[in-house]
């Protein structure tokens, strides 16, 4: 199994949902490109901004889809960009609202 195909299992080992999430992590990838930044660009503006300190290996693998920021983080990100956080990263259809939500559409 490659990194990117790496998706994670539970302890009974069930698969969690990857595929989407690297889905997800590809739009936080793009929204950084179309602003002309690179990983240790963010990194600098969220200490800036908000004084989280992350390492760029770190930002890296938040984006690779390796690990998963906390709330502070993952608010910070989404502000900085200014995109949903939901948009990059929740998978919409694991809560119950969000089901109600995309079938009344």
């Amino acid at each position: 199994m490659t990194k990117q195909q790496h998706v994670g299992y539970t302890k009974n080992n069930k698969r969690l949902g990857g595929e989407k999430q690297l889905l997800k992590r590809d739009k936080l990838i793009s929204v950084r490109k179309e602003n002309d930044w690179l990983q240790k660009d963010v990194v600098n503006q969220l200490e800036t901004k908000f004084d989280i300190k992350i390492s760029e290996s770190y930002y890296g693998m938040i984006e690779q889809g390796v690990r998963t920021p906390n709330l502070k983080i993952a608010l910070a990100i989404s502000e900085l960009f200014l995109v949903d956080p939901q948009d990059i990263f929740l998978e919409c259809n694991t809560t119950k609202s969000c089901v109600i939500k995309s079938t009344s559409a």
